[in-house]
């Protein structure tokens, strides 16, 4: 199964793509959060593994599960990263194949926004989340892709959905579900529009 189309797999998986990963997106999250070493952590849709050593790189986690709902990226991920610390799995975002209170952290580079159903992959993010836990994503809405450079690229994209979430819905939607909003920040670089957004499981009462 593909999310992607061919142009935008092949923007997703450019040397640029990367680039910007760690010089604009990892900086700005590691400005805005804070993660402590040795931890379980999950990423959403890793793509070709480039977020993934990111994380391992940045974050230090004592081990990384990174999914991807492609096969072909997730084979292109695991023979491109020879690390036992990091397991590459095949699964959707919207059904996770692991248990509940399962992760500290979660990861998420502009993964959701292809996620029609985007609501019950915030969901199980927050089932497999241990109390306390931690959900970073940097992610895109319809705005990023109304005006400018964005309405270009959208007509390039495929996706699986007719209208995408707008920025604050999203917000409201975690809120609703009691996440604790610690970090939440707009970027609109070239007016292609982007934010992060950390957000916190309430511990149990």
């Amino acid at each position: 199964m593909r999310l992607m189309n061919r142009f935008e797999h092949f923007v997703i998986n450019s040397p640029l793509r990367a680039l910007a990963q760690e010089f604009l997106e990892i900086r700005s999250l590691r400005k805005r959060v804070s993660v402590s070493h040795n931890k379980v952590a999950l990423e959403l849709g890793c793509c070709n593994g480039t977020g993934t050593k990111l994380i391992k790189k940045y974050f230090r986690p004592k081990h990384l599960y990174a999914i991807d709902v492609d096969s072909q990226q997730i084979e292109l991920a695991a023979s491109k990263i020879k690390d036992k610390s990091i397991t590459f799995e095949v699964a959707d975002a919207m059904k996770l194949p692991y248990k509940s209170e399962t992760f500290d952290v979660v990861f998420d580079f502009s993964v959701i926004y292809h996620i029609s159903n985007w609501q019950a992959v915030l969901k199980e993010v927050k089932r497999v989340l241990k109390p306390g836990g931690q959900f970073i994503l940097e992610d895109l809405s319809i705005g990023s892709m109304s005006h400018d450079f964005g309405a270009k690229f959208r007509r390039m994209f495929m996706h699986t959905y007719k209208r995408p979430y707008k920025r604050e819905e999203f917000f409201e939607y975690l809120k609703s579900q009691d996440w604790h909003l610690t970090t939440k920040k707009v970027f609109s670089p070239l007016g292609f529009e982007y934010f992060i957004v950390v957000a916190g499981k309430p511990l149990k009462n």
